[in-house]
């Protein structure tokens, strides 16, 4: 009888929390229910450029280059993240996933709580909020709260227009941070993202606060991310250098 209870009690914490792979952001309606609370990722999940300078995996691979030129890690980062921000200021923003704003919008009309979910930071909030609305997503409709919230996590954290700017800090901890500030408790939480660590650390936090987690590992973008061509991107930055250099 104990071996059954050991069993049934793992089998119950295993189905708890699930990631599972998706091509459609269409694949979140089929967990709305009551106390649900929807994450959206931003980049390359509601958002990317239509060239590949200033895109997530340019940033992962300019990150790279960067650390090789330059020993201070940290110092690398921020030139980096000061490259990145520049190009998606310059670039016009486009959906990934041609409808998802629509998708967005019908569940905010079925009042299914939800919120932006990302590693920006908040430098990057306005510009962020400003691409999105572009696309025709507002996460405001469903904010939890209606004004900015900012505190600090490790460094400093934003909410903003119904969307979380984590800053890169563990997303587990500060999203549950952030949902204790409120006295959120929701039921069950949906994430939806294209990286695997990001939904493993949410999937972790909701596992030690014993709440049933999805997680749909986004891979619209995929055949483009493994299209990427360093080479490409590396000859378009260094005439944006010379252009700058030359003004």
């Amino acid at each position: 009888m104990k071996n059954f209870m050991l069993i049934f009690c793992t089998a119950v914490s295993f189905l708890s929390a699930e990631i599972i792979e998706s091509s459609t952001i269409a694949d979140m309606d089929k967990y709305k229910e009551e106390g649900v609370l929807f994450l959206y990722d931003i980049d390359n999940t509601l958002v990317t450029l239509p060239q590949d300078l200033g895109t997530d995996q340019w940033f992962q691979e300019r990150l790279k280059t960067n650390r090789s030129r330059i020993e201070n890690k940290q110092k690398a980062l921020d030139r980096t993240l000061n490259e990145w921000a520049a190009f998606q200021q310059l670039s016009k923003p486009i959906e990934v996933e041609p409808g998802s704003d629509k998708i967005i919008k019908a569940q905010q009309d079925d009042h299914i709580m939800m919120m932006g979910f990302t590693t920006r930071g908040v430098t990057m909030s306005r510009n962020t909020i400003i691409q999105l609305e572009e696309l025709g997503i507002d996460f405001s409709r469903s904010a939890l709260i209606d004004h900015d919230y900012l505190f600090v996590q490790g460094r400093s954290v934003i909410y903003r227009n119904g969307v979380l700017f984590t800053a890169a800090t563990h997303k587990g901890t500060t999203l549950f941070s952030f949902l204790d500030k409120l006295g959120i408790n929701p039921r069950k939480i949906v994430f939806i993202n294209d990286k695997w660590d990001n939904l493993r650390a949410v999937e972790e936090t909701c596992e030690k606060r014993k709440i049933p987690f999805i997680g749909l590992r986004y891979g619209y973008l995929d055949e483009r991310v493994r299209a990427f061509d360093s080479a490409v991107t590396d000859k378009q930055i260094n005439r944006f250098e010379s252009i700058l250099s030359g003004l």
